[in-house]
């Protein structure tokens, strides 16, 4: 009845961002180098632990930039930083043969809990149009882990009829309440985003509530 994608964007140059929060200039060589550690410590190990296995992966790379190696189980959508949105819809109306698509948006420096694929699935039900924000989660800065929440945000899910699909980018994350109903899910931390010197946007610690990292299980960042 569906088919369901993880899309990751890697090094996409499709906004005028052209540094970092601490005003770094971005997608140079050593930008990619520290983005492809976190992608292949934190984001990937929490991907292929997922408990749940039926969805493919794609990470969108930059046709106009360098070349990206990718683990073979990716599935590796080369695009334009400025039509990306179409030619991700194009690829996908082409790949679903089901009548429904779920499209899950995952940053390439941020992780998923392993039972995070399967909840999202068990919520289908043949929506034409339903946004399902995974609410709660970790943040991690340094060797300190925070609980954080979210009524819209980058982790959301979109289940939508695969006919014409808009995908989960139909817009910002913070807008999805203007396209279609936004289930929000509860039920556990879903995702974890790494704090880090290199993130794009600030975010205000002070406002966060500290926890211990022991409570961070079930995202295969750490040896059990």
């Amino acid at each position: 009845m569906f088919k369901h994608y993880i899309i990751t964007r890697y090094n996409l140059n499709f906004r005028d961002w052209k540094r970092d929060k601490n005003g770094k200039e971005i997608r140079t060589r050593y930008w990619l180098k520290h983005r492809d550690n976190l992608f292949k410590n934190v984001c990937m190990p929490s991907v292929f632990g997922q408990l749940n296995q039926s969805f493919k992966w794609i990470v969108l790379t930059d046709r106009d930039g360098p070349h990206i190696e990718l683990d073979p189980r990716i599935t590796q959508l080369r695009v334009s930083g400025k039509f990306w949105q179409f030619e991700l819809a194009l690829f996908l109306s082409g790949d679903c043969e089901e009548p429904f698509i779920i499209t899950t948006r995952l940053d390439n420096d941020d992780a998923f809990h392993e039972d995070t694929v399967d909840d999202i699935q068990n919520c289908f039900n043949c929506q034409e149009m339903e946004f399902l924000n995974l609410r709660n989660g970790f943040l991690i800065h340094g060797n300190k882990v925070y609980k954080s929440s979210h009524a819209s945000n980058q982790f959301i899910t979109l289940i939508e009829a695969s006919d014409n699909p808009k995908t989960v980018y139909v817009d910002t994350h913070g807008n999805a309440k203007n396209h279609g109903i936004v289930r929000q899910l509860t039920g556990k931390r879903y995702w974890v985003r790494m704090m880090h010197n290199r993130n794009m946007v600030r975010d205000n610690m002070a406002t966060k509530e500290y926890c211990g990292k022991i409570q961070v299980k079930g995202f295969n960042l750490w040896p059990s």
